[in-house]
């Protein structure tokens, strides 16, 4: 019986996927060793989701040939921190995943954005967020609690 090797895409999505679900696994228990505030993973989350439906978009422009989103769009939502999704929507979509100079600045921006997050754990410049994950859970405890006395 002789085993296949896994294609190309096939490594590309794995590898991917070991590093986005390894990164949000590290700010889980970075945040639950009190180094980092739920925002942050929060908004890694968020600008992975809006980082990856900017690709699928683009992609779709590209199939059916309508205005593409510009190169350097795509590289300033990985460096503030869409990475995760754009790393998935490269790989998953098939989509920027061969050009050498995009995937290049892709990884720079990667670097980049991790360099800023390390250091501004390191400075405690991260500190200042925690007020802003009380304010998120107060406004999460209303809307739950408007919804709540709505469905009543």
């Amino acid at each position: 019986m002789t085993t296949r090797t896994p294609s190309r895409p096939q490594r590309q999505r794995r590898f991917a996927l070991a590093l986005v679900v390894g990164f949000f696994a590290g700010l889980t228990a970075a945040q639950a060793a009190g180094l980092l505030p739920w925002s942050i993973v929060c908004y890694y989350l968020a600008l992975s989701l809006v980082a990856w439906l900017f690709y699928a978009a683009d992609k779709r422009a590209a199939v059916v040939g309508l205005r593409r989103t510009p190169e350097r769009t795509l590289h300033w939502l990985s460096l503030l921190g869409g990475w995760p999704g754009a790393l998935l929507a490269q790989s998953y979509l098939r989509h920027k995943s061969s050009k050498t100079a995009f995937r290049l600045a892709y990884w720079l921006s990667v670097c980049l954005n991790l360099g800023a997050l390390g250091y501004a754990v390191a400075a405690g410049g991260i500190e200042r967020l925690y007020p802003l994950d009380d304010w998120l859970l107060g406004m999460s405890h209303g809307i739950a609690s408007g919804v709540s006395a709505a469905l009543r």
